[in-house]
């Protein structure tokens, strides 16, 4: 069956580590639209993507153990939203807010969510996975009920820019993108023998030939972990929402 083709740490270490991403730039980062290496280039040389993909597997291979994914497609979208960001769903800020609205409708109403505000993508935290839900959860903390609705609005309204200024200004390199996934494949120890080295191979034949796009998650992932989330620079985001994160000693 092929895939459908997308078209459109908690506590103080966590914080830290994302407001580092102001001023700490890993080899590879893209920001404001400005490139390490083009698309059009020759990829990078072999050694320097090995310590690329040193640094950044820690972070996916937490991400298959915490979510147990058993679908390659699933590893690959993390790998790819590390790397491209969200360029493939660039639009403009209504767009996006239009979007996050319909969503944000879908999201619980009183359950206490289990998923963190953040999950970082990178080794530089210059992309994080911002979950919709326990953003909420946290926002509206404290907040008297009559004055959710507005502080709803804004949240969503910040979001939404902070995601169309990602999408407009990321630049990725798929040569990267090809590279990183084709070293995870021979990775064996990493999918935690959840993932068989002959789905790997046809999942890596089916987007090399397709050129590495976007992908949706599989369906036993939407099912059991029914993600709504945004991948943003959280450099834009604001820093309050850095504050109201627990500090590590609540996170026990």
């Amino acid at each position: 069956m092929r895939r459908r083709v997308l078209q459109s740490d908690r506590g103080v270490g966590l914080r830290t580590a994302i407001v580092a991403a102001s001023v700490a730039v890993f080899t590879v980062v893209h920001v404001a639209g400005v490139s390490a290496t083009d698309p059009t280039d020759a990829p990078p040389a072999g050694a320097t993507l090995d310590g690329h993909y040193a640094a950044l597997r820690p972070l996916l291979a937490r991400h298959l153990l915490d979510r147990e994914i058993s679908d390659p497609g699933d590893g690959y979208k993390f790998l790819y939203q590390a790397v491209m960001g969200p360029a493939h769903a660039a639009v403009s800020a209504s767009q996006a807010l239009a979007w996050l609205e319909r969503e944000w409708e879908q999201l619980p109403a009183d359950e206490h969510p289990v998923d963190p505000v953040f999950e970082v993508l990178r080794p530089d935290s210059a992309l994080v996975r911002i979950n919709l839900a326990p953003l909420w959860w946290q926002q509206k903390r404290g907040t008297r009920a009559e004055h959710q609705p507005r502080l709803a609005e804004q949240t969503r309204q910040r979001l939404a820019q902070a995601f169309s200024a990602t999408a407009r200004q990321w630049s990725g390199d798929p040569h990267e993108l090809a590279a990183l996934w084709r070293r995870s494949v021979a990775d064996t120890m990493l999918w935690n023998g959840q993932v068989t080295g002959q789905q790997l191979r046809a999942l890596t034949t089916e987007l090399s030939a397709a050129g590495w796009p976007a992908i949706h998650h599989s369906e036993r992932y939407r099912q059991r972990w029914q993600p709504h989330y945004r991948v943003v620079d959280p450099r834009l985001l604001p820093a309050s929402w850095f504050e109201a994160l627990p500090d590590a000693k609540d996170d026990s």
